[in-house]
């Protein structure tokens, strides 16, 4: 009985998706989207390229003295212990 049942519900589904591809390859309507669309290539001049503000010396030195700084935050953050598990885990088994 339950294998009548079984094979009787293989058969409606393998009909189903045969039904599913047949309409699927017979009703090929896709809508489509067209808008006009001109691609337009503007090339800048050599002059604009270039920033009309150049960075100043004191600017520069700003900017060094901030990435100093994220130096010393990353090296804080290696040295610090307590990011780190206790090395007796990996002597269970647990891979690093």
């Amino acid at each position: 009985m339950k294998k009548n049942i079984m094979v009787s519900i293989l058969i409606v589904f393998l009909l189903i998706l045969a039904g599913l591809l047949f309409y699927a390859k017979t009703n090929k309507k896709v809508p489509s989207i067209s808008l006009p669309f001109e691609e337009t290539k503007q090339e800048e001049p050599a002059s604009q390229l270039v920033s009309p503000t150049p960075i100043l010396p004191k600017e520069v030195a700003e900017i060094e003295e901030d990435l100093n700084m994220i130096e010393a935050d990353i090296n804080k953050i290696k040295e610090d212990s307590r990011l780190n598990p206790p090395t007796f885990i990996f002597s269970l088994g647990i891979s690093q």
